[in-house]
C-alpha cells in the first residue's frame, strides 16, 4: 500500500538541498514518511532512521485531510516492521486492519501480517494472515502473492528426525 511518493523521490535524489532542508518541508503524511523512509533505506541513506524515528514518535500523524486512522496505524505498523520490531508491528496492523473498510487494502495489510507472523516464527498465524488476504477471490497481485506462499510452504519437504538407532 505505501508506494513511492513522487515527492519524496525528486527530494531524495535532489543534490541541491541537504536531508535537513528538504525534510522540513517534506508532507508528514503517512504515506509520504514511510515512502520516505523506504526510499531513504533502499539508497543506504541513514536519514531512513530519522523518517523512522518520526514516524514512530508522534501517535497520531496526519492523514492527507488531517484526521488520524488506518492508514497511519499501518504506517506505524510498517515503521516498527522496519525496525524489526515484529509483535508492535502486528499489533498496529491488526488495529488497522480493523479500522478500514475497504478490502484490497485490508488485504495488503493481511499479506503484510503473514510476513511479520513469519518473521515471529508462528506458522499459525501465518497461514490464518494468507488465508485472510485471500478471503475475496480476485485475481489480482495480492491474491497470486499469497497463493505463492502458501504453495511454497506446503512444498517444504518436512523435516524429519534421523531418529536414534541402536548398534
Amino acid at each position: 500500500v505505501f508506494t513511492t511518493a513522487p515527492f519524496s523521490e525528486e527530494m531524495i535524489s535532489s543534490n541541491a538541498w541537504t536531508f535537513s532542508e528538504w525534510s522540513a518541508v517534506l508532507p508528514e503524511t503517512p504515506i509520504v514518511l514511510i515512502a520516505t523512509a523506504r526510499l531513504l533505506r533502499e539508497q543506504g541513506r541513514g536519514e531512513a532512521e530519522a523518517v523512522l524515528d518520526q514516524i514512530l514518535s508522534v501517535k497520531s500523524i496526519p492523514e492527507a485531510l488531517g484526521t488520524t486512522g488506518p492508514v497511519t496505524l499501518a504506517a506505524r505498523a510498517e515503521a516498527f516492521a522496519l525496525r524489526s520490531r515484529w509483535s508492535e508491528a502486528d499489533r498496529l496492523y491488526r488495529q488497522a486492519i480493523e479500522s478500514i473498510d475497504d478490502a484490497t487494502i485490508q488485504r495488503s495489510w493481511w499479506f503484510n501480517l503473514a510476513d511479520i507472523s513469519f518473521r515471529l516464527n508462528d506458522e499459525t498465524q501465518r497461514q490464518a494472515a494468507l488465508r485472510a488476504a485471500l478471503a475475496v477471490a480476485y485475481s489480482d497481485d495480492i491474491t497470486r502473492r499469497a497463493t505463492d506462499l502458501q504453495r511454497a510452504s506446503r512444498a517444504r519437504p518436512a523435516t524429519r528426525s534421523p531418529g536414534v538407532k541402536a548398534n
